[in-house]
């Protein structure tokens, strides 16, 4: 049985009679049963009362003067009170006709006087259980829609960051003139076209169209903007170098798309693509170069009269790995245009499915051509297709995004006046999907055709009251007993269920039951109906979830009057079912376009990587929401040396991720990384430094997408680090925090911990210097330590960092600081971390050969020095070794750290055998440039294994021999030097392949060069 959730507070009931004692008794009766209660007189305090109390339940009687109940009914439901009121006439005049009124005024119930005590509080049971199930519905859509509003405010603020890149509204260039038009069929646009000065008298456009729709389509589409937007030393629109004129050379337009091509390759986790035309005008010979990528072709407008196709299509960017991209070139007449669109246009489908078409918009403009209607064309495009798409279009807008670029030379055919004609009407588009959440669903019609399953044991009965109910419009569905009734409720989804009370099988106080038990689409209103039945199963029958009863024999009138008033209540709670569907479908869809801009968001962060070879990265990346104004990565600037940056915008909506996203892609190319860690020039080798952290600022805030006047506020942190090395540079503006941990060393801490920064906006070196294999490196902006738990910095001595000195010591640490108990639970702002550790510490091990193995070693050198020829040059002589002294043997990985302590050691031993100071520095050579060989080609591109290292004292000689597993020397190397024949006069051997100087250097000091290699190792000898 179903009761009143007494834990709930129950609503506050208004007692409307005049009569005092009555009143006095229904308030104290109704009080009882726990209710609050409020009481008046007459109707019009009782209606004050319901304004100011917000009272959904009311107990009226009939008869009273100054308004009588049913004027109360009917005023109160031409209200606008916000919330459903539930009323119940009483009165003494317990008939058809009383009843007939007050359920025709708007009651929803009525009683009989003198009132009885268990009815009364079955009915009062049967209307808060309706008025609950509304405020539940009402809550749940009130929240939904709340939410959704959230996300709609957020994606309407992208929307004025996507606007805010597009042209002016009239062209402010002297040499040309546009017109344009950008509906994007969401709230945001995967299309996007700009003109934009590029030099004087030289302009850029474009017009791209990202794959998709709504945010994963703006995503890249903004970044795309925010490439454009750049013109700086970085810009993909410009070349290196000047002309004649001293103006920066402008790249061709299939360039451009070509540069973009290589950036946008197709990934796993990213398959959109785009579609563009980039094109170029010069206003001063009004000469138009264009590249067509995968859009549609371009209409040319000659002479204000004929009309042309241009282009042949080309390839879209991103699918294919190519830089195959063509030139259109033509020179435009004084009554010239071209007419640039997306596929949105030609797209839209009509009533019968039928797409507008390329062919029927090149009618459409030639129409319009011939009229002399050509300085506003974009937005009769969009009038045209518009009422092609017919009142699809105009309820919903359109499916895809629709943009049109019209550009002219200045003066010309867009700065003519035309006269006005009849037939132009401005468009006006309503996009309900943008705007539902603010409609209140329609309520149904009294005369539509509303669905009844009738059920009774009886077939007379059935058959009687389905002619009855058919004839006042109602679709019938019979049922002889409840398990038949129960198929056909699942199965049509009822508004109403008349069922009678005593059946066989299953009773109707039973099947009652089971109907509120189920989880239906919209509420089904009950009534019950019974010629026998006590008046206490009728009132149980309220209680567990029937919403009225009725006795047989059944008055036709009152039948048809008690359906009506369900059919209120019900249209009631239908309109608030379809509005929640409704908004639930909507929020669905704009959760999805979240997550995607989520997943995009963090498809940027540097991948994890557990292995420290060269180096291990982890991040930690938890926004509140699904996205945030953080972002960080990892770019390689050159072999073994990677750059890093973070950066750190306030606000936690997609505007904000936008704007990050855009750019960490700047970031990714290669033109950012000369802006951040510029080239040395005095240098002969290719030396990075970081860049001035005001100028790099400066630089990312002008090319930053913005919505306001001024640039996007934002913290940067950026660094460079050497794997050869272990160099370490970091620069970094704003708040930030970095750890440095290295073996064997106390932990650093630098940036900003806990302190208050004197100048927030002042960019300064954070670290530069050299740090040891196996340090770990964290950084991450200060306000996120809190969340992390990590404001002391005795938390990441004593609980975070490691103290072993070797191993993947990252990877435990995260999981220290990604304990339960260290992430807050609760955060109060987005968390963002970037973890580095340059690669394990690999110490030097000294051997002691076996005497055997030794003794094959001086056999080998012995052997060697006999030889007349080593790998390049005969000899007239062969070259004794003299008697065996010493030796000296290594277990070592080749890197630069370790080059430099075997060369030490090596120097020590052969200087401690008192040779000559020549053998001594030439035996450091040649075990450093051997050594680094190995590094550059043997492990190249893979984790290195050690190699062995021996050194041998003779007499007259000193022995290096060097075996490593890794890659070869290429024979390449070989080559070039064997037919190089002036390397002994001199050593400018640029043209040698890499690694081929120090091989140089080795075969000038050496009296044999000897080079072996295998399937199991490669073996270098080398006598001094």
């Amino acid at each position: 049985m179903t009761e009143i959730n007494l834990v709930k507070p129950l609503p506050k009931v208004l007692v409307v009679d005049d009569s005092v004692v009555e009143r006095n008794l229904l308030v104290h009766m109704v009080a009882k049963w726990g209710y609050p209660v409020e009481f008046a007189a007459n109707g019009h305090d009782a209606i004050e009362l319901i304004k100011q109390e917000k009272i959904q339940l009311v107990l009226a009687d009939w008869q009273m003067p100054g308004m009588q109940g049913t004027e109360l009914c009917i005023t109160l439901r031409n209200l606008e009170l916000g919330q459903y009121t539930y009323i119940i006439l009483m009165s003494a005049q317990n008939d058809e006709e009383f009843l007939i009124e007050a359920l025709g005024a708007g009651a929803d119930d009525v009683l009989a006087k003198p009132v009885d005590g268990n009815e009364l509080e079955a009915r009062l049971q049967s209307a808060v259980r309706r008025i609950e199930l509304q405020a539940r519905l009402a809550n749940k859509t009130e929240e939904l829609s709340r939410a959704h509003d959230v996300i709609a405010h957020d994606l309407r603020a992208v929307s004025g960051l996507q606007r805010s890149y597009l042209p002016e509204v009239d062209s402010p260039f002297p040499g040309v003139n546009y017109k344009w038009l950008s509906v994007p069929s969401k709230y945001v646009s995967g299309d996007h076209l700009h003109v934009f000065e590029l030099t004087p008298q030289v302009y850029g456009f474009y017009l791209l169209d990202v794959s998709g729709h709504g945010i994963p389509a703006a995503v890249k589409s903004m970044q795309l903007v925010q490439m454009f937007a750049d013109h700086s030393s970085s810009s993909i629109v410009f070349d290196q170098g000047v002309d004649a004129d001293g103006q920066r050379l402008v790249s061709r337009p299939r360039d451009v798309v070509a540069r973009l091509n290589l950036l946008f390759q197709q990934t796993e986790s990213d398959l959109s693509y785009f579609t563009m035309i980039y094109g170029l005008i010069d206003a001063r010979t009004r000469q138009v170069s264009l590249c067509q990528a995968g859009h549609p072709s371009p209409l040319l407008l000659r002479d204000g009269k004929r009309v042309e196709i241009l282009g042949d299509g080309g390839y879209p960017v991103g699918l294919f790995d190519f830089d195959e991209f063509q030139d259109v070139d033509l020179v435009l007449g004084d009554d010239d245009a071209l007419i640039l669109y997306s596929d949105g246009v030609t797209e839209v489908l009509s009533a019968d499915s039928e797409g507008f078409g390329e062919d029927r918009l090149l009618e459409f403009v030639k129409q319009q051509t011939r009229l002399g209607r050509c300085t506003d064309l974009p937005e009769r495009i969009q009038m045209r297709v518009q009422h092609w798409g017919g009142a699809v279009v105009q309820q919903k807008g359109f499916e895809d995004d629709v943009s049109i670029l019209m550009l002219a030379p200045r003066p010309g055919l867009l700065d003519r006046v035309e006269e006005g004609d009849s037939d132009r009407q401005v468009p006006e588009l309503v996009f309900r999907l943008q705007e539902m959440q603010n409609e209140v669903a329609a309520p149904l019609s009294d005369d539509s055709a509303k669905s009844i399953v009738i059920v009774d044991d009886s077939r007379s009965f059935l058959r009687i009251f389905e002619a009855m109910l058919q004839s006042w419009g109602y679709k019938v569905h019979s049922a002889k007993n409840g398990h038949e009734a129960l198929v056909l409720i699942e199965k049509f989804q009822p508004d109403f269920v008349l069922t009678d009370w005593d059946m066989p099988g299953m009773s109707g106080i039973e099947l009652c039951e089971q109907v509120r038990s189920q989880k239906q689409n919209a509420y089904t209103y009950i009534i019950m109906i019974t010629g026998y039945a006590s008046r206490d199963d009728l009132l149980n029958s309220l209680r567990v979830g029937a919403d009225d009863f009725m006795t047989k024999p059944v008055n036709p009138s009152e039948l048809k009057v008690r359906l009506k008033t369900a059919a209120r209540i019900a249209n009631l709670h239908t309109g608030l079912e379809r509005r929640h569907s409704e908004l639930s479908h909507l929020y669905e869809a704009l959760q999805r376009d979240m997550r995607e801009v989520s997943r995009i968001q963090r498809a940027l962060l540097p991948k994890s990587k557990s292995d420290p070879w060269p180096f291990a990265i982890q991040t930690l990346y938890q926004p509140l929401g699904y996205v945030c104004g953080k972002q960080m990565g990892v770019l390689e600037t050159q072999p073994n040396e990677h750059g890093f940056f973070m950066l750190s915008m306030p606000g936690d909506d997609t505007a904000t991720a936008l704007q990050t996203m855009a750019l960490a892609r700047w970031f990714s190319m290669a033109r950012a990384t000369r802006v951040l860690f510029p080239v040395e020039t005095t240098s002969a080798k290719v030396r990075r430094y970081l860049a001035n952290p005001e100028q790099v600022l400066a630089q990312l805030s002008s090319i930053s997408p913005t919505l306001g006047e001024e640039a996007p506020q934002f913290d940067l942190l950026y660094g460079l680090i050497n794997l050869d090395q272990g160099t370490l540079l970091v620069a970094g503006i704003g708040d930030w925090s970095m750890v440095l941990a290295q073996p064997g060393f106390e932990p650093m801490f630098l940036g900003e911990h806990g302190q208050q920064q004197a100048t927030p906006r002042e960019g300064k070196v954070i670290y530069q210097g050299v740090i040891s294999p196996g340090s770990r490196l964290y950084f991450y902006p200060k306000e996120c330590a809190q969340a992390l738990g990590v404001a002391d910095e005795q938390v990441w001595k004593n609980q975070i960092l490691a103290i072993e000195a070797s191993g993947n010591l990252m990877h435990k640490e995260f999981s220290r600081l990604l304990d339960s108990g260290r992430l807050q639970i609760e955060m109060e702002s987005d968390v963002a971390l970037l973890g580095l550790q340059w690669r394990e510490s690999f110490e030097p091990t000294r051997l002691t050969l076996p005497p055997d193995q030794l003794q094959q070693l001086l056999v080998t050198l012995q052997t060697t020095g006999l030889a007349l020829n080593d790998e390049f040059t005969t000899y007239p002589k062969a070259l004794k070794t003299g008697e065996y002294l010493d030796h000296m043997a290594f277990d070592a990985v080749a890197d630069t750290v370790n080059i430099g302590v075997l060369s030490h050691a090596v120097r020590a031993f052969v200087e401690g055998m008192a040779y000559p100071e020549d053998i001594c520095y030439n035996t450091d050579l040649v075990v450093s440039e051997a050594l680094t060989n190995v590094m550059v080609h043997g492990f190249k591109s893979k984790k290195p294994a050690p190699v062995q290292l021996v050194v041998v004292a003779f007499q007259q000689i000193v022995g290096v021999m060097l075996r490593d597993t890794g890659s070869a020397i290429p024979s390449a190397v070989f080559d070039k030097m064997r037919n190089e024949q002036s390397f002994q006069d001199d050593l400018s051997l640029s043209e040698l392949p890499e690694g081929g100087m120090g091989l140089v250097f080795m075969r000038v000091v050496s009296q044999r060069f000897s080079y072996q290699a295998t399937p199991e190792g490669n073996q270098l000898i080398l006598l001094l």
